[in-house]
């Protein structure tokens, strides 16, 4: 699970997003993003990524952009049309925090149905997207398999 004590003795731990980042754990693709309108940073676990983004060993680059796009723009959608989420959009626009009102973890965690395809036949995984704070106390995004988090 992310955020787990990572091989670490000390008692009290903080495994921080960069170096979840740094250690292969979460996949960046704020670039990506931002090119999709989002505008804080995004991160796609690693088991989303070997599963559904890049499967192969070699894939080609615009098989893993489109398949990137693939996941980005139903959540776009979502954050755009869903009341719930578009009011976690308009307060991530005016700089507010999207989880102070959220209630339980549950409240800064959406649903996200995505269909990619592989070899010529669809996959309809469920993900789980997880607003929550980067390093610095952002709001930022964590795409993931349930059991991820």
């Amino acid at each position: 699970m992310l955020g787990e004590n990572q091989g670490s003795d000390d008692p009290i731990h903080r495994y921080t997003r960069l170096r979840a980042i740094t250690e292969g754990i979460l996949v960046d693709v704020t670039g990506p993003a931002r090119g999709l309108g989002f505008r804080i940073g995004t991160c796609i676990t690693r088991s989303v990524w070997d599963r559904f983004i890049a499967p192969e060993s070699e894939p080609g680059p615009r098989l893993i952009a489109k398949r990137i796009g693939d996941t980005l723009r139903p959540l776009h959608f979502d954050m755009a049309c869903l009341p719930r989420m578009k009011e976690a959009w308009r307060l991530i626009d005016a700089g507010e925090d999207p989880r102070a009102d959220a209630g339980p973890p549950e409240g800064s965690r959406h649903h996200l149905a995505v269909t990619y395809c592989h070899d010529g036949e669809d996959i309809n995984p469920v993900l789980l997207v997880n607003i929550g704070p980067d390093d610095e106390g952002e709001p930022c995004l964590t795409i993931g398999l349930p059991e991820d988090f």
